[in-house]
């Protein structure tokens, strides 16, 4: 029942929209680990966050220079 998102860029930073709009009906828990602010410099700045989504939003990522996200997408 849970999504697993993933996304990775090259050497160049990156922005991109996640659409959430494969999730099923209701409210979902999204995990996310996502570049810290200082990720272009040291490779194990991360931040992780805990959001509730559903299906109609739109979550706009911003990925570093060799940087990455990771979701977990729970219904709840």
């Amino acid at each position: 029942n849970d999504w697993f998102v993933g996304a990775m860029t090259n050497l160049h930073p990156s922005a991109l929209t996640l659409d959430l709009s494969f999730l099923g009906p209701g409210r979902w828990t999204m995990d996310t680990w996502s570049d810290g602010p200082n990720a272009d410099r040291n490779a194990t700045d991360y931040v992780k966050a805990r959001r509730t989504v559903t299906s109609a939003d739109k979550v706009e990522l911003k990925l570093a220079p060799g940087g990455g996200f990771a979701a977990r997408l729970t219904p709840q």
